[in-house]
């Protein structure tokens, strides 16, 4: 993160079969950075914000290779 000079996120190593699969296009390499309103410095940070959703969900983030580029994707939670 610091490398990127973005100051924390997750980054997305695999997806499985789940919503954000089947639902966005988010690749592996991805990371995010804001859930909603919140900001995302670590895996603790993202669990809380996920569980905290509910109905349509904005994730922000950037990929490695475009760090200057956010990207944004939005899901519906159920």
């Amino acid at each position: 993160a610091a490398r990127l000079n973005i100051g924390g996120g997750v980054k997305v190593k695999t997806l499985g079969m789940g919503t954000l699969k089947r639902s966005t296009d988010i690749r592996s390499g991805f990371i995010i950075t804001r859930v909603g309103e919140e900001r995302i410095e670590n895996t603790d940070d993202l669990t809380a914000a996920l569980e905290d959703q509910a109905g349509v969900v904005t994730i922000e983030g950037v990929y490695e290779s475009y760090p200057s580029r956010k990207r944004y994707y939005t899901f519906e939670m159920k």
